[in-house]
């Protein structure tokens, strides 16, 4: 069988062209829709300042872009799309239960005015709000109506105002006095009598000005004697504890005050704390810095004892089938975290 040239050039050619579009597409729109369907989804957040930040119904979007125009559409804020649960918003560092606002202590030998607690923040999960930090104490070089020190400029300005209006009074009573003297020994003169009218309807006038300063600079508008616009909110940024500690490692690394169960009393009358022994926490640490929503007065903590033999650890419950802190059989290195020494 007698094949030509040209027939074998273009049967080759036209191999060729369906090798090429399939490579073409095969590798352009194939790996495009599966990676489309492998693209992780995050959990959309959206959030107003009445009910604060909620997942959107359904939970997951395709992406930020996507939960954001939802959120629009809903006509909320939109808070965040997250990929990992710990930055959803009930693990904001910016927001606390009004609660936690009115516990929040300063650091040692800091004196300040107490939190304020803005309400419900729409980046916050229901119930939790911003939590705006306080004044610090300043002294005054010369005290005010018997005050010596103040918490920030508008309580000074406050202060400030209300000398102002005590002294305007004394020095009003003092000028409507010296024009109602003079207004008896005018004895008929027009001029002297209306001078002295002049001058109690301008005292008069300037008491109600100034007695109404901040009902008027409210009234044209309300930002003139809002001095506390500017506000600070505090962070829970400082150390938190994690839920699994031993009772030993809270009252050395975080300050809790930890007393031992009666449970653990020895058959000798003494207490006998040893891996499993229970304690409760009876006082919170006074380092403001360290943050728990686990670990309150009454909570009931493990300890670690020193009993454990060689070739054993004490093992909190949660870190195997254990229902409560035993010596188990010590992990082997290549079973271990190469950063902490911890099981994987």
């Amino acid at each position: 069988m007698r094949i030509s040239l040209n027939s074998l050039t273009l049967s080759c050619a036209r191999l060729a062209s369906v090798v090429g579009l399939s490579l073409l597409f095969g590798g352009a729109i194939i790996p495009a829709t599966t990676f489309a369907a492998e693209m992780p989804q995050c959990t959309c957040f959206c959030g107003t300042n009445a009910k604060g930040a909620k997942e959107t119904d359904p939970k997951t979007a395709l992406d930020s872009h996507t939960c954001a125009a939802r959120c629009a559409d809903a006509g909320q804020y939109f808070v965040g799309c997250y990929e990992d649960p710990a930055k959803f918003p009930k693990g904001n560092d910016e927001c606390w239960t009004e609660k936690e606002c009115g516990a929040w202590l300063p650091g040692p030998g800091v004196t300040t005015s107490k939190p304020v607690w803005g309400g419900q923040y729409f980046s916050c999960a229901p119930d939790y709000g911003r939590c705006y930090a306080p004044s610090r104490a300043t002294n005054l070089n010369v005290p005010i109506l018997g005050v010596t020190s103040v918490y920030g400029f508008p309580e000074y300005l406050n202060i400030v105002y209300k000398f102002l209006l005590g002294a305007a009074a004394v020095a009003a009573v003092l000028m409507i006095t010296l024009a109602g003297f003079k207004w008896t020994t005018a004895r008929g003169n027009s001029k002297e009598l209306q001078h002295a009218k002049d001058r109690i309807r301008d005292v008069v006038i300037g008491l109600l000005l100034l007695f109404s300063a901040v009902s008027i600079a409210k009234l044209i508008d309300p930002r003139l004697s809002d001095f506390n616009a500017v506000k600070v909110p505090l962070s829970k940024a400082g150390e938190l504890v994690p839920a699994s500690r031993f009772c030993e490692e809270l009252h050395d690394n975080y300050g809790y005050v930890i007393t031992p169960d009666s449970t653990n009393a020895s058959s000798s009358g003494g207490s006998s704390v040893v891996c499993g022994s229970k304690g409760r926490i009876t006082t919170l640490p006074t380092d403001n810095n360290v943050v728990s929503n686990t670990y309150k007065i009454g909570t009931a903590c493990y300890y670690k004892g020193g009993n454990c033999s060689d070739g054993t650890e004490c093992r909190l419950p949660g870190a195997g089938d254990y229902q409560a802190a035993i010596c188990v059989a010590t992990t082997t290195p290549d079973q271990r975290s190469p950063f902490t020494g911890r099981s994987r």
